[in-house]
């Protein structure tokens, strides 16, 4: 029963540690605890590692490497949903399926690689 409540965790809840040390800028601390992220690393939710590291590297004044993971998060953004991931959706379970972004994330990602520049 706790493996299923694990499962339901929310997006906010996975990354608790990574927004802690946001507030507190440890940025360095938020960089390690993405990149150990069980969540954020499985394939489905690249899109989220490559949001998250690319908004870390924007706050630590590091614009060369947030433009290229925004870039990554950006091309990936672009990219129709295939339908099995569709399917899996439907048939299964729409957290089975890739992430993908919503229009102000799209927005949002445009916005930051210009502040980069």
């Amino acid at each position: 029963m706790l493996f299923g409540f694990n499962r339901c965790a929310t997006y906010n809840g996975k990354i608790k540690k990574t927004k802690s040390a946001l507030v507190n800028n440890d940025y360095e601390k938020a960089l390690k605890t993405i990149e150990k992220n069980k969540f954020l690393q499985r394939k489905r939710n690249q899109l989220l590692f490559h949001l998250e590291i690319g908004k870390i590297y924007h706050l630590t004044g590091q614009y060369d490497s947030s433009n290229y993971h925004l870039n990554i998060a950006d091309d990936m953004m672009e990219v129709y949903a295939p339908l099995t991931d569709l399917a899996t959706s439907t048939l299964v379970n729409p957290a089975m399926q890739n992430y993908r972004a919503a229009a102000h994330e799209k927005i949002l990602v445009n916005y930051y690689k210009a502040l980069n520049y």
